[in-house]
């Protein structure tokens, strides 16, 4: 007489190897996830080295102009982009600091997912990030890119990220 079926071993085996490959694909998905979040960031920070260069192009062409409302010298521009001498910031002619993109104009400037978090910190830096943490902000998850303004003629910006959070 032949029994068919399987043994206590076989089955155990069989969900032994299938919980194996489950925990791994399910790592392999996760890590998708953060991998897709540090593209993100990069994208962004990208696309805020890409603005700048873009206003160092039109410096060239003139739609550059000093603002004459501060004492500060040739600090403090704006992008006059249809050239009447006077800055409409809702319109895209933004203020410039020493020929780069003002960091407190920079949210107006690029164009952001809904799950992205932004934070203007001072006068000089600029983040954009993942609220890991449910903060509200991007520092404390660490999964962010940042943007600091020049601080002096002849500087230039500075770039940085964290992705230790993503």
């Amino acid at each position: 007489m032949r029994k068919s079926g399987f043994s206590l071993i076989e089955l155990v085996v069989v969900i032994v190897m299938l919980s194996v490959l489950a925990i791994s694909a399910s790592s392999y998905y996760i890590n998708l996830q953060s991998q897709a979040r540090v593209a993100v960031l990069e994208n962004v920070l990208g696309s805020i080295k890409t603005l700048n260069t873009q206003v160092g192009v039109m410096s060239h062409l003139d739609y550059v102009k000093v603002r004459q409302d501060h004492s500060e010298g040739s600090r403090l521009q704006y992008l006059d982009l249809n050239r009447d001498g006077v800055q409409q910031e809702d319109q895209g002619e933004w203020s410039l600091i020493w020929g780069y993109l003002d960091n407190t104009h920079m949210p107006d400037a690029i164009i952001l997912d809904e799950k992205l978090v932004q934070l203007v910190a001072g006068r000089a830096e600029y983040y954009v990030g993942f609220d890991r943490d449910g903060t509200g902000s991007p520092l404390s998850g660490a999964c962010w890119v940042r943007y600091a303004q020049p601080d002096f003629d002849g500087d230039e910006p500075a770039y940085g990220s964290d992705f230790t959070g993503c």
